[in-house]
């Protein structure tokens, strides 16, 4: 590829993100126990759009719709191609630490898989599987629910996993109760530390 190709590469991945995804990923398929390309599905790209163009979402979903393979996908993408000047930090946070650490796991092996041209790779400072970093100061942090999940961290991005975690979304102006709530991202940012521990105060109700 040449400089110039790269170039071009480089602003339609930025540009069209399942273009990106689905020309650079694989997610494994237990039907024919092996890794296909990341086939994505109409709804599935209207998730990843709504992703780019909303700093809040909320994915209201049936089981096994590929949800959290896409929103992983997704996350992926952010990371390789945030800016040194910029990182971005992406905190999980679920009821059970398992299943925050089973998302990041997710995220890592998507983050793998991108070319060798997008320069971003894992830091040898911080590469464990409840939290990594990468080479252009991006960080992925699985945490369980507790008081305490922010101390420490600033993220960027929340995600907020299982629908227990939230009975009343107050925070986006309407009480919901969504009967199949997978996951919330949230885009914050460092100054919001008021906005962070009203989230913390709804996940920790029961």
């Amino acid at each position: 590829m040449t400089k110039e190709q790269l170039i071009i590469e480089v602003t339609k991945c930025m540009r069209n993100t399942p273009y990106a995804l689905r020309t650079y990923l694989q997610t494994y398929d237990n039907t024919v126990s092996k890794y296909v390309p990341l086939d994505l599905f109409p709804d599935q790209v209207r998730l990843i759009e709504d992703y780019d163009a909303h700093n809040e979402n909320i994915a209201l979903k049936y089981r096994q719709a590929g949800v959290t393979t896409v929103t992983a996908a997704w996350a992926s993408k952010k990371l390789v191609f945030a800016k040194k000047q910029k990182p971005e930090k992406i905190l999980i946070i679920a009821n059970k630490l398992d299943t925050s650490v089973e998302m990041a796991n997710k995220i890592r092996n998507f983050t793998e898989q991108w070319p060798a041209w997008v320069g971003v790779g894992f830091s040898a400072d911080k590469n464990a599987q409840r939290h990594f970093k990468l080479t252009n100061d991006c960080e992925v942090k699985a945490v369980a629910t507790s008081k305490d999940a922010l101390r420490g961290y600033t993220p960027l991005s929340l995600f907020l996993m299982r629908r227990r975690l939230l009975k009343r979304m107050e925070i986006f102006g309407l009480p919901v109760w969504p009967l199949y709530l997978r996951v919330v991202r949230l885009s914050l940012y460092p100054h919001q530390t008021d906005t962070m521990q009203f989230i913390m105060k709804f996940m920790t109700k029961r």
